[in-house]
């Protein structure tokens, strides 16, 4: 349900609300470009040939363990318009109990909304300098990734992906 806030229409987050985004655990994410609009590259013969943004997308994507070493990158795959990775968590990351914390449900640093947010910001920065147009879809998918036998089929999707 949407609610109205400064009389516009406001999405409910997608984030589950009672899970520890700063647990130990795996996760497959998606992230879009705003109007799926194809920044990232063009699909020639069932291949993905990477646009500069493209480029920098991978390139902090693989950055990510440099700022987060408690983070292991698994699969990724970027669309013209999308990115599919899989990343886990390794540790537990503590996070504030305080009451202001509750109120605005803050993540903690080295969460997955954090690093996700990190890592959109940075891209962001980057792609601006070829693109000014650039720009994501705000928030992003997350499944839990369960157990080896779900990691195994979503890497499989994220495999054959390109050739859809």
């Amino acid at each position: 349900m949407k609610n109205l806030y400064l009389n516009k229409y406001r999405r409910e987050s997608l984030r589950r609300k009672n899970w520890d985004y700063g647990k130990i655990c795996t996760y497959f994410i998606t992230l879009c470009t705003h109007n799926k609009i194809s920044f990232f590259g063009e699909k020639i013969n069932g291949q993905i040939e990477l646009t500069r943004v493209g480029e920098i997308a991978r390139t902090i994507w693989f950055s990510i363990p440099d700022h987060h070493p408690h983070i292991t990158l698994d699969d990724l795959v970027i669309m013209p318009d999308y990115i599919h990775g899989i990343l886990r968590l390794n540790a537990n990351i503590p996070h504030s109990t305080k009451e202001s914390s509750k109120r605005f449900q803050n993540p903690g640093k080295g969460s997955l909304p954090t690093v996700v947010g990190l890592y959109k910001s940075s891209v962001s920065r980057e792609s601006r300098k070829i693109n000014p147009d650039f720009k994501w879809q705000s928030d992003y998918w997350e499944v839990i990734v369960k157990d080896y036998n779900h990691l195994k089929n979503i890497r499989d999707y994220i495999h054959k992906n390109p050739e859809k």
